[in-house]
């Protein structure tokens, strides 16, 4: 997703998407993480662009990972994400747990906070969403990385 193919460089982005088919369910789950929406050499909105344009499909698909788009930064990744069709499952869930995917100083954050939301699962269509959870916080299961996971169900 990004412009350098330099697989040693940090700001390097790509995605992995796997198409499922079985019985009568067709999708596609993609995962990602993108870079930072005011950065200079490689910004979240070019990035954002390539992915949207190869992920959208008639079928559903979800986008999963870091997206490094804090929901509570107006005009921003977030609302750029919602601009462009895609859902936030968590949004659609009947069952949601939890909002913070991120606690305290994490790399590539300059300070501390109490709590940030940067990882998601998007959606394309409006499915219906059982549940969406926050796990590995410390909570639901013990923390094992400086995001949290995400868990959700939905009715495909």
């Amino acid at each position: 997703m990004t412009q350098t193919n330099d697989y040693t460089f940090w700001k390097k982005r790509n995605s992995l998407g796997v198409e499922i088919v079985k019985e009568n369910t067709h999708f596609w789950v993609y995962t990602a993480h993108l870079g930072w929406w005011n950065d200079d050499e490689e910004p979240f909105i070019n990035q954002w662009h390539k992915l949207n344009v190869v992920a959208n499909k008639e079928v559903p698909v979800y986008l999963a990972g870091d997206f490094n788009a804090p929901d509570i930064i107006p005009n921003q990744s977030y609302e750029t994400i919602k601009e462009d069709g895609w859902f936030d499952t968590r949004d659609l869930a009947d069952d949601a747990q939890g909002r913070f995917t991120a606690q305290g100083k994490i790399d590539g954050w300059d300070e501390a906070v109490d709590g940030m939301r940067i990882d998601y699962i998007w959606c394309n269509k409006k499915e219906h969403v059982k549940s969406h959870h926050v796990i590995f916080d410390g909570t639901h299961e013990d923390v094992v990385s400086d995001h949290f996971g995400l868990f959700m169900e939905d009715s495909l």
